[in-house]
């Protein structure tokens, strides 16, 4: 997945307004999915992009004051009911998708120190990290992992563990900005569980589009995760 990060400019205002509105040819949808994958700025301004899609869309099932009348009451609330119903459906498919497969990921502090360096001084922090984390105190997990400041653990994976602990404490939003630098930073395996949990963390915030980026990025470069990726952009279709 490390192939993704190449220098090149940003997208347009004109390119990513006509992918949050649907509005693209095959090519520069690629194009576009290619390049956030790669550009902190871009993703974040594309999701600002999608926020301001979604809200000028109209309601379902909008129907003219003036029309009303024509109905019967009990027509109208079954129109009205059912509106709503579809509504709250399509606004928890997100959330139902991110309960299903998203499961807690074990941290591994003390063994990731002792594998990765000689010397540990900061080994009893993280060891006090992870009992935090293990007991379900995840804001003081969080806290500590924030302050780290040593070299006995790559910072990418940090920023993974801060983010698992944040979607454990339902900080969803707080989470995607760790687990972004995680997936920008880290390699191989470590760069793929960071997708992967920042898929989850955008399914649950309802982010259907930029789930759908990243899964589209693990079905074709992740082994580990191409099963589960390919069954949950079925489901999002």
């Amino acid at each position: 997945m490390n192939n993704l990060f190449k220098n090149e400019s940003c997208l347009s205002a004109n390119e990513l307004k006509a992918y949050a509105a649907r509005r693209i040819g095959k090519h520069g949808r690629r194009r576009v999915e290619q390049h956030i994958m790669r550009c902190t700025l871009c993703f974040d301004a594309l999701e600002g992009h999608q926020i301001a899609a979604r809200k000028s869309e109209p309601p379902l099932f909008k129907i003219h004051a003036r029309r009303i009348v024509r109905y019967a009451a009990a027509a109208a609330a079954i129109i009205g009911v059912s509106g709503l119903a579809i509504w709250h459906l399509a606004q928890d498919t997100g959330s139902s998708l991110y309960s299903e497969y998203y499961h807690a990921y074990r941290l591994d502090l003390v063994e990731q120190v002792r594998s990765e360096s000689t010397t540990a001084p900061h080994e009893a922090e993280l060891a006090r990290a992870q009992r935090a984390y293990d007991s379900g105190d995840y804001a003081t997990a969080i806290d500590i992992l924030e302050q780290y400041d040593g070299d006995e653990v790559e910072p990418a994976r940090i920023d993974f563990y801060e983010g698992v602990a944040h979607l454990e404490a339902q900080s969803y939003q707080l989470a995607k900005g760790v687990f972004r630098k995680a997936y920008r930073h880290g390699k191989d395996v470590l760069q793929q569980d960071a997708a992967w949990y920042l898929s989850l963390a955008h399914l649950r915030l309802n982010e259907i589009d930029s789930a759908r980026i990243l899964l589209q990025d693990l079905v074709s470069q992740s082994p580990s995760y191409r099963r589960d990726a390919a069954e949950l952009l079925e489901k999002l279709r």
